[in-house]
């Protein structure tokens, strides 16, 4: 019988945090025993794990990505997990599989009760909402969605409720409940019904508490009015709340206001809000929600619970040249995006807990930084790490707007090359921007910034001089585009924006010659953080691609359903308009905790000071700082891009034996404007003579490869080969 084993890296091991694992991502082979599967830590303890399925894997070999089968859960029930071990049995005789031992129960399907020892949460029959948690003998609740357009609507009063169960192992529970909201009253633009979908996830670590998390979507563009007619614009507030509820609360606050009856408290990183008595201790950790212009807890006179679109201070929106007061306490609010997300995390338990650590379990998701295959074979599956050179994150970062400033840092070596500069496109089919060389020299009068600008785009035009922008590109230096007329996009409808990104991208790719604009379109004027009247606390830069749909912490409030969609990979925020010496502070405590917790990725932006022509010291001290991390991938957008896109759709297969040498074929169906080179970890237990890739299956040709470990090597190759050979 052979034996192989899996090792994941996994960070960060955050105690009591859940890791779901895809059989594709794996590349388990076909003749796995199920029944043999063991998982333990790097102390070679066991790990509680689960396999989820509906529809009983084990008898299948076609394995689907889908969250409602073919995945491991691993609960990380211990600190200093380093990394995870999965050890298995090749056989085509299935043993049986042994379930571990049973934390989390469902008492009842005609009523479901999920419980421990001392917790129990309990789901009312009709709407499906969470009608009763029991910590200790002390009862709370309901837990449920609610709105109000004037008047309120309770989730347990849900239209069509559906109830789907889609893993019920033994040690998680995922649970999804669909079905339409009625949003009447006066307060609301428009009556009629609202869909949405909210997906559970419950597991334990000890048997003793609960953890949860809580996804709900808001379907704005499926909303119908009363009688069933598509309904452009439903504007109901919206609340996640926890009734019956009278305990004193603590949050992460940033700052709170009172509105009537309620407090708004809007959280700062990590988000909670928790409260904790003799009897019971719950905390809710609202990490995600979009669109908002923050993440906030309410907590009113009887309930507490994230809000929705609310501003922390009765000031003007910033979104708005009008207030839009709905008279509710919930305050002031932007036009919503067509689709809504919140994602909640929630920790049941009997006494006390570090409260930090329960955020971080929500705030920063374990993540495989790689796979390494161990097997009785001569040579493993090979996998695609993360990042370039197997980096942990990787990380972006824009200077806006390319100012003289930006040139002359990089020309001193102040800057590195590999910062990106933002051009507005509006500069229309003009071949050059704002400075020129003439010979060696940069054309440039220090006292006279704007007769600088003309007489060089007069010299240009006159082939007297050479445009700055070509000379650094020729060196590397790589531009990002703003929107066409860089506006203020959070004041945009969904049309304006997709209209400003059309033209961005039409004179990108035919004026400035990037004929694949990956990273599209850059738009340094979209400061998504705490709004007041005097501008926002918190300046946050805003990226987006066509080709990749993604979205960062702080979305824009009413983008288009087809341009914006959550994806796995978690994107880093900017902190401060400017490079100036706090915000540099600043941002170097932020990348420090962020690398520290596993973040993907990190952006920052900013307008380099306006210094004369000395870079400040600290601008180029910050760049030396990130620099000194190894272990971070310094790249710019479209690499980062190309790289994800790579990672999530190729496909390595398992080596076959070809002749004395091991073959790889490779899948790959993303068009050749996303070419990259991808890195590949393996574990090989003989003497390597050469590894080769071909482009054509006929014509290979050498790869340099080195050793990470006694048997691992690590090497590179196109994302676009079709086959890598071993011998």
């Amino acid at each position: 019988m052979k034996k192989e084993s899996i090792i994941l890296n996994v960070y960060p091991a955050i105690k009591n945090s859940l890791l779901l694992i895809s059989f594709d991502e794996l590349k388990f082979p076909e003749d796995i025993d199920f029944g043999s599967i063991k998982v333990v830590d790097n102390a070679n303890k066991k790990l509680l794990f689960d396999l989820i399925d509906k529809k009983n894997y084990r008898q299948k070999l076609n394995y689907s990505s889908k969250i409602n089968k073919n995945h491991i859960c691993i609960i990380l029930n211990r600190n200093n997990v380093k990394y995870i071990k999965i050890a298995y049995n090749l056989s085509k005789k299935q043993g049986k599989y042994a379930s571990p031992e049973e934390n989390i129960k469902i008492n009842d399907d005609s009523r479901l009760s999920i419980s421990t020892k001392d917790i129990s949460i309990s789901f009312e029959k009709s709407g499906y909402s969470i009608e009763k948690i029991k910590i200790n003998k002390k009862e709370y609740g309901p837990l449920q969605l609610v709105n109000s357009g004037g008047n309120f609507f309770f989730q347990k009063n849900m239209e069509n409720a559906e109830f789907d169960i889609i893993s019920d192992s033994s040690i998680i529970k995922i649970l999804k409940i669909s079905g339409s909201m009625a949003v009447l009253g006066d307060k609301c633009a428009k009556e009629g019904f609202l869909p949405v979908e909210i997906t559970y996830y419950f597991w334990s670590s000890d048997g003793k508490n609960i953890i949860a998390k809580a996804e709900i979507e808001l379907k704005y563009d499926e909303a119908t009015d009363l009688d069933g007619n598509r309904a452009e614009f439903l504007n109901p507030q919206i609340w996640y709340r926890l009734e019956n509820f009278k305990e004193k609360l603590s949050a992460n606050t940033l700052c709170a206001n009172k509105m009537g009856e309620s407090e708004i408290t809007t959280l700062k990183h990590p988000y909670y809000a928790f409260f904790a008595n003799k009897n019971a201790f719950l905390a809710m950790c609202p990490y995600l929600a979009l669109p908002n212009d923050g993440i906030h807890i309410e907590k009113g006179r009887d309930f507490f619970g994230p809000s929705w679109h609310s501003l922390s201070e009765q000031k003007k929106p910033y979104w708005a040249d009008e207030k839009e007061s709905t008279g509710k306490p919930q305050g002031y609010f932007p036009s919503h995006s067509l689709r809504g997300y919140w994602k909640i995390g929630m920790y049941f338990d009997t006494s006390k807990k570090d409260i930090k650590k329960i955020a971080g379990i929500f705030s920063y998701q374990p993540k495989i930084q790689s796979i390494l295959h161990l097997s009785s074979e001569q040579v493993s599956n090979a996998y695609i790490t993360r990042w370039n050179g197997n980096k942990k994150i990787a990380f972006n970062a824009i200077t806006d707007d390319a100012k003289i400033n930006d040139y002359l840092y990089r020309a001193e070596g102040k800057m590195p090359k590999w910062v990106q500069i933002a051009i507005a496109t509006r500069t229309l089919g003009i071949n050059y921007h704002r400075f020129c060389y003439i010979g060696d020299k940069l054309f440039y009068l220090k006292k006279y910034h704007l007769l600088s600008t003309l007489s060089s785009t007069l010299l240009c035009f006159l082939g007297v001089g050479k445009p700055l922008r070509k000379k650094f590109r020729n060196e590397n230096l790589s531009y990002l585009p703003h929107t066409n007329t860089h506006p203020k996009i959070y004041r945009l409808n969904a049309g304006r924006i997709i209209g400003e990104i059309k033209k961005s991208e039409k004179i990108w790719a035919e004026n400035w010659n990037y004929k694949i604009p990956l990273s599209h379109v850059f738009s340094y004027t979209a400061p998504y953080g705490l709004a007041t009247e005097k501008g926002t606390m918190e300046k946050a830069a805003f990226s987006a691609s066509k080709c990749l749909q993604w979205i960062r912490e702080w979305p824009i409030p009413n983008a288009p359903l087809d341009f914006f969609l959550p994806t796995r990979l978690f994107w880093g925020i900017s902190i401060g308009e400017f490079f100036d010496e706090n915000n540099c502070g600043s941002i170097k405590e932020e990348f420090y905790e962020r690398r520290k917790n596993g973040c993907d990725y990190m952006l920052i932006s900013g307008h380099v000071p306006e210094y004369g022509v000395e870079c400040p010291q600290y601008v180029s001290e910050m760049f030396k700082f990130f620099e000194k991390h190894d272990d971070v991938w310094f790249a710019d957008s479209d690499e980062i891009i190309k790289y994800y896109k790579a990672r999530e759709s190729m496909f390595v297969g398992r080596p076959e034996k070809h002749g004395s040498a091991f073959l790889m074929e490779i899948e790959n169906q993303l068009p050749k404007f996303f070419s990259t080179e991808v890195t590949l970890i393996q574990n090989i237990s003989k003497k390597i003579n050469k590894i080769e890739f071909t482009l054509d299956k006929k014509n290979y040709i050498d790869v340099p490869y080195r050793l990470i470990g006694k048997k691992t090597v690590m090497y590179n190759v196109p994302s676009d080969a079709n086959g890598i050979l071993i011998s």
